[in-house]
């Protein structure tokens, strides 16, 4: 097929995306006037001024494997696709079997395709099934790919189906340590904040954001201090006044700044059709900012 040969070895190519949500960036070749034909978007993106002009658009928020998917069935017309490009096929179909074949395994890459494309009832669907079976979930090796933004709307829910809140914290470590680029010790030293800074990068997983929304106060003194206690990513002194707030409620010393302060337990028994789940809305308009559906 024509279409598969132009976009497999990149003849004539005269543009490029540069895709940077995953941990290295990728490049991937284009043509514009095919691009353009399919997508009104892509249209104005490279003939109307729409973004700046230049032959290598940044892409910041697909994955390359979505990406890959998308061009795949612009060249070769091999099925459908809607919404975020305006192209007038593949959500569809790709939406109907993800619903037949959701599991712990693929359901955080099933939310990032529903939150991508604006499915909002598969949106829902795949959060309860992240809420209710976390375990399944952020044990699974596919953990090890999802997109920094679900690690952090996971840790923004109040109800999550996990043992305590170590399992999180380990996933959080075995995730990091999938991504060494991204990891960065921290020594309990003056320049702690300047070396926070350097990683403010929003395409880099920042563990200490991530780690600081973990409910560390619903730990057992001994469970905090032969676990994360021990981190490079906490400092002492956070790891001291930590630990001295999980001992007494009423410490005089202060939480580290940014970290959680709730010792409400997550792991209460949430299932389908709880009541925290069964309003979709609501549901929705809790794990989704309203911002990331205009």
């Amino acid at each position: 097929m024509k279409g598969q040969h132009l976009l497999e070895s990149g003849v004539s190519a005269d543009c490029h995306f540069l895709l940077c949500a995953s941990p290295h960036r990728k490049v991937i070749t284009g043509h514009k006037l095919i691009l353009a034909k399919a997508s009104p978007v892509f249209e104005a993106i490279f003939f109307e001024g729409f973004a700046e002009k230049s032959d290598s658009i940044p892409i910041c928020d697909v994955q390359p494997e979505t990406f890959k998917t998308l061009l795949k069935y612009i060249y070769m017309d091999a099925i459908k696709i809607n919404t975020k490009y305006m192209l007038p096929y593949l959500v569809e179909q790709c939406t109907n079997f993800i619903w037949t074949d959701l599991k712990p395994n693929n359901v955080c890459r099933a939310y990032e395709f529903a939150r991508l494309f604006e499915e909002h009832r598969l949106m829902i669907s795949c959060m309860e099934m992240i809420c209710t079976r976390t375990m399944e979930v952020i044990k699974d090796t596919s953990f090890e790919k999802v997109e920094v933004s679900t690690i952090h709307m996971i840790l923004d829910q109040e109800f999550l189906n996990v043992d305590s809140e170590l399992s999180i914290y380990f996933a959080l470590i075995q995730y990091s340590e999938k991504h060494p680029a991204q990891r960065e010790s921290y020594e309990s030293t003056a320049t702690l904040e300047s070396s926070v800074r350097r990683l403010a990068d929003v395409r880099t997983f920042d563990i200490r954001g991530a780690l600081k929304k973990i409910r560390f106060l619903t730990l057992t003194p001994q469970q905090f201090a032969e676990g994360p206690g021990t981190s490079t990513f906490i400092t002492q002194t956070e790891a001291f006044a930590i630990l001295m707030n999980i001992s007494s409620p009423n410490s005089v010393c202060p939480m580290p700044e940014g970290f959680s302060t709730s010792r409400i337990l997550r792991s209460h028994n949430v299932t389908v059709g709880s009541p925290s789940l069964q309003n979709g809305s609501e549901f929705l308009n809790r794990i989704i900012p309203v911002n990331n559906l205009m």
